[in-house]
């Protein structure tokens, strides 16, 4: 009767036992299979993972994306001219009028943000000041830009709108800007009221 008793537990634990080498021989087969294909080229592994792209790299490839999508032809299918054909004079027209509209580059790419305009630290100056101005006179303005460190900026690009108003009278003028390409620019402004 001993035996019986006996054998019971050593059955069971001899099931536990190979149980616990069968889970263990399944985790080291699936430990070197990954290992392989790991290696091996099996799973697609970028070894820039975790790593912000490059923003000059993005950039360029984003623009020949956006130069091969954004013919001014095709914009138009957007617009309802699916069934338009255009003369060679409308397309040479159209090109020409779609170049003077493209924004152009900035000179100087990927400034930092503290070297950027800060616009409560921008300076003017009055050139033509006088006693008094007339109606239809032109009021000379020079502006110096700094950046959010409070240096004087070496380059421009920035973008400027330029207007002068009077609430009382409800009027106001636009600037032209001209961009010295230094940090300085000029604007001049047509008074158009008197006061």
């Amino acid at each position: 009767m001993e035996d019986k008793v006996s054998k019971k537990p050593t059955h069971l634990f001899s099931i536990l036992y190979f149980g616990c080498f069968l889970l263990a021989l399944i985790v080291v087969m699936g430990m070197v299979l990954n290992f392989q294909q790991t290696k091996f080229g099996s799973y697609e592994t970028d070894a820039n993972f975790g790593k912000y792209p490059d923003p000059k790299v993005e950039r360029k490839k984003a623009e020949v994306i956006v130069e091969k999508k954004t013919l001014w032809t095709d914009r138009l299918l957007q617009c309802g001219y699916q069934n338009h054909s255009f003369t060679p004079e409308e397309r040479s027209e159209g090109t020409l009028l779609m170049k003077m509209l493209k924004w152009p580059k900035p000179l100087v790419s990927n400034v930092p943000f503290v070297e950027s305009s800060k616009p409560s630290l921008t300076r003017f100056v009055i050139l033509n000041s006088a006693n008094t101005f007339n109606v239809g006179d032109q009021l000379q303005v020079m502006l110096r830009m700094l950046d959010f460190n409070g240096k004087p900026k070496k380059y421009g690009g920035d973008y400027l709108q330029a207007r002068i108003h009077s609430p009382e009278l409800k009027a106001g003028s636009v600037g032209t800007v001209m961009d010295n390409q230094n940090g300085f620019y000029y604007i001049n402004f047509t008074l158009f009221w008197p006061g």
